[in-house]
């Protein structure tokens, strides 16, 4: 899976069992997909009553277009809205629709589907931050692949090909939309076995739902939904139809809308029945539940109606709302737990107030339902729509680029007609609306650019823009799509011919880089300068499209520095319950704070960056790239500051770049990389291990660090790397870190972390120290001050020293060199000197020091330095010492 949806949130319930699964959110079906990473799917269709653009645009749209699919989304068109200032996508990335009809279109529907996988889920939530993460919704999920199909696809294929021809208000674009969809479906169908033929997929299209639930008697029915009808009547109705012996209707307090009154009437009649209340929560119940048992099996009927006559009762074109659903056998029951109140708790509870902005008198005002830009050939723009009006209908536009309260004349479409056709150029994502005509303006539509969101991202060539990293750290799907070009691989650069490495040489190399990655990608991955110095219209970028002729217009969005990254969140308000349009589904939306955004951020990049440690036999310009992009993913804290595995991939790409094959024209940029990696590894390293993986990482690119330069650290150090790292990024601090490590002088390293912490230390030699002796007595100074001699280097650890001075002239030195150690003590004046060698069972100094005292070690042999013992004479002589006193001063 290659990513996930914000964090914070609980899981979605799913049904039936045998169907389903748990999951997060419907976003983790599209992250599922993805990570198959053969972009096989082929058409992500998302069917909704109220809809949140900035939501689906940030999180959804992107992984779904890097799995290879084409987006369309339809809402009710009364519930929608597309606010320009928070979203960028619609007419230009993905499709959005919007669905017309005479009571509300309410469907929820997800369908990503190929040729050779196709997932569906039918449920209850609206494809908002609400319905996709913050609610209990039901969701039934079900999946085709090579091993079977389930049955209802195809009953689903059937609906999508006849909802464009009924009562429900459609444009072309998202008919033909449907049409495909539908089509995949039932190729899914053809090619594999049936599964799951108990399963059922029902609409209100033809019939009324409440007619397709089985004829009584049951055994038990328990319902459960957020909104009942005014005098409970889809409730009474349903319990003419199944006659249960035993009734449980489910209540959550604060939350639920209900005629309290009529519910306890119903409940009050029959002899068997109990409402239920859920225990308070804050967390809203918007599941739609109608559940039965009989014959010792369960049944339920789950997705979007809530239990009032417009979802139930009534087909669509006869007063009915467009519902689905689907009917299936479980395992065990999803009503909500809770406790048998009476009914008299409800009484209090008035039916749904009319909704204030439905009209339940007089004809629907007119609507837009969508605009297309016409082939470059004729030109123009075409819009529909939601019925012909009796008067002739002003249109105006907004171009993409213009601020969003600017809008100019279009035309007219003339009395009786519900589409008309206009001869200025207008194209993806610029917008229209109806002229105010008393009533307000209409609000604004997206023009659709149909070659742009119909061309599947997989047959997409590359942008016309040369890409930056800013384009790549602030879009999903374009990151995606870089990435996967990245593992794709082309020919690596070929290094100069001999005698032509100097600035000639260089200068063809780097300019085989920027053709590879464009530009400013490819100054990004050689440590260059963002803005560049030189030849820079040797590869200029394309130039954005012309806004209308004459000089180019800055877009309007681009004048606020970084973009407010508005929610869009536009609630599920009312709809229709009765003949008079009471209000049905209120939804209050959450607010997508930062914290949200960020945790979904994080998780998205996270997955990015399992990509990047997945790349296998990349070019050595690649191998720059992937880990300049991986040290920028650090510095944007893609990874919580409690999780520390970004250590192992940032040593893990270091070590690779030390493995690669570097032509002479790119050693100074590998080496710098190399050793301002090493510098925020050392800087952030905490324990035994991440300071051996230090070690290993040093010792694989030590040969590359020689060629580092200030100026190229400098030209790797973003303001993001500065601002998390601080000093450890400074040009200076690095190279004096990478003189160290290359000179493997582990005492110096060891200076500065026991001055850190407290000590009073002094390097003698690359693997000698001295430090001032505490309380814990002489050896277990000694102890810790050599446990800090770690090598900065791989392979076998040389022998390293460390003495602690006491105040009184006694002193200790501890030799190390794996597996022995000896320690040589002088506890006072007149004394004799001693020493006793130890083979330890842990296995290094440190771990010694953390241990406790060395007296508990296995001791080989002791004596005082009158006996000879000839292994202290061969570790003094390793450190360069004739004697074991400590230098003077």
């Amino acid at each position: 899976m290659t990513d996930h949806p914000p964090e914070g949130n609980t899981v979605t319930d799913h049904v039936p069992d045998h169907l389903s699964e748990t999951i997060a959110s419907p976003l983790e079906l599209v992250h599922q997909e993805e990570s198959h990473g053969d972009r096989q799917a082929q058409e992500l269709l998302l069917l909704s009553y109220t809809a949140d653009l900035g939501f689906l645009e940030r999180y959804a749209v992107g992984p779904a277009r890097a799995a290879g699919a084409r987006v369309t989304l339809v809402g009710d068109a009364g519930m929608v809205v597309f606010d320009p200032r928070s979203v960028r996508g619609p007419g230009r990335t993905y499709l959005t629709g919007l669905a017309a009809l005479d009571r509300a279109f309410h469907p929820k529907l997800f369908v990503l589907a190929g040729p050779e996988r196709a997932t569906v889920a039918i449920g209850s939530g609206n494809a908002t931050l609400a319905g996709w993460q913050a609610n209990h919704e039901l969701w039934t999920v079900l999946r085709s692949d090579a091993d079977g199909t389930p049955a209802l696809f195809g009953e689903l294929a059937r609906w999508l090909r006849a909802l464009p021809d009924s009562a429900v208000g459609l444009v072309p674009d998202v008919a033909k939309a449907l049409h495909r969809t539908a089509d995949l479906l039932d190729h899914r169908v053809a090619a594999a076995p049936a599964t799951e033929p108990e399963a059922r997929f029902v609409s209100s299209l033809h019939q009324p739902l409440i007619e397709q639930l089985p004829d009584g008697p049951v055994d038990e029915l328990l319902v459960s939904a957020p909104f009942h009808d005014p005098g409970a009547t889809a409730l009474a109705a349903l319990v003419r139809r199944l006659r249960p012996g035993r009734l449980t209707v489910c209540h959550q307090p604060e939350h639920t809308e209900l005629d309290g009154p009529a519910v306890a009437a119903l409940l009050a009649e029959l002899p068997d029945a109990e409402l239920r209340q859920e225990p308070a929560s804050e967390r809203y119940r918007h599941g739609k539940l109608v559940e039965w048992s009989v014959g010792g099996r369960r049944w339920a009927l789950t997705g979007s109606p809530n239990l009032s006559a417009a979802a139930l009762l009534r087909r669509v074109g006869g007063g009915g709302n467009c519902e689905i659903g689907v009917i299936a056998p479980i395992d065990h029951s999803l009503a909500p737990e809770g406790t048998p109140v009476d009914p008299s708790a409800i009484l209090h509870l008035t039916p749904p107030r009319r909704s204030a902005d439905t009209p339940t008198d007089g004809p629907t005002p007119p609507m837009l339902l969508g605009a297309t830009a016409l082939p470059a050939a004729g030109g123009g723009v075409r819009v529909w729509l939601a019925r012909a009006a009796g008067q002739d209908l002003a249109v105006e536009c907004s171009e993409y680029a213009w601020p969003p309260e600017r809008w100019e004349p279009l035309g007219t479409v003339p009395a009786g007609e519900a589409t008309a056709a206009f001869a200025r150029q207008l194209g993806g994502g610029d917008r229209v609306r109806l002229a105010d005509t008393g009533r307000g303006a209409g609000g604004p539509v997206p023009v659709t650019d149909l070659t742009a969101v119909t061309d599947r991202p997989a047959a997409q060539t590359r942008a016309r823009r040369a890409v930056t990293p800013t384009d790549l750290f602030a879009d999903q799907g374009l990151l995606a799509d870089f990435l996967r070009s990245l593992g794709e691989g082309s020919p690596a650069v070929t290094p100069a011919a001999t005698g032509a490495g100097g600035p000639a040489g260089g200068r063809r190399v780097e300019k085989e880089v920027y053709q590879r990655f464009g530009l400013p990608m490819g100054r990004y991955a050689l440590g260059q300068p963002a803005e560049p110095q030189e030849h820079e219209q040797e590869h200029e970028q394309a130039p954005r499209p012309d806004t209308g002729g004459g000089a180019e217009e800055r877009p309007w969005f681009e004048s606020f520095g970084e973009d407010e990254e508005s929610t869009g969140l536009d609630g599920d308000s009312a709809e229709s319950v009765d003949e008079a349009a009471a209000v049905e589904e209120p939804e209050p939306e959450p607010a997508l704070d930062d914290a949200v955004r960020r945790a979904a951020w994080r998780k998205h990049a996270r997955a990015h960056a399992a990509k990047l440690l997945r790349m296998e036999g990349l070019p050595p310009e690649s191998q720059l790239l992937r880990t300049r992009m991986l040290l920028d993913m650090v510095a944007r804290r893609v990874w919580r500051f409690d999780d520390r595995s970004w250590l192992r991939d940032l040593h893990s790409l270091t070590a690779a770049l030390g493995e690669t094959d570097f032509p002479a024209e790119l050693e100074e940029s590998a080496g710098s990389l190399a050793a301002l990696a090493l510098a925020v590894t050392a800087a952030e390293g905490t324990d035994e291990a991440d300071r051996l993986s230090q070690a290993r990482t040093a010792k694989a690119v030590e040969h590359l660090l020689a060629a580092a330069t200030p100026e190229r650290i400098a030209g790797y150090g973003s303001p993001e790397l500065h601002a998390a790292f601080g000093p450890a990024c400074e040009p200076g601090h690095v190279l004096e870190l990478s003189e160290r490590l290359v000179q493997d002088d582990a005492a110096a390293d060891a200076v500065e972390q026991l001055e850190e912490e407290g000590w009073t230390a002094r390097r003698y030699g690359p693997r000698l120290l001295s430090v001032e002796a505490r309380g814990a007595g002489l050896g277990p100074s000694a102890l810790r001050a050599v446990g800090q001699l770690r090598s900065t280097r791989g392979g076998a650890e040389p022998t390293a020293g460390a003495w602690a001075i006491g105040p009184d002239g006694a002193w200790a030195l501890l030799l190390w060199r794996r597996p022995e150690l000896v320690e040589i003590t002088y506890p006072a004046k007149a004394k004799p000197v001693t020493w006793r060698h130890y083979r330890p069972t842990i296995a290094t100094p440190g771990s010694l020091a953390r241990s406790g005292s060395l007296r508990q070690q296995r001791l080989i042999a002791q004596g005082t330095l009158r006996d000879p013992y000839p292994l202290i004479a061969e570790l003094l002589g390793e450190l360069g010492l004739v004697t074991p006193m400590p230098p003077e001063g």
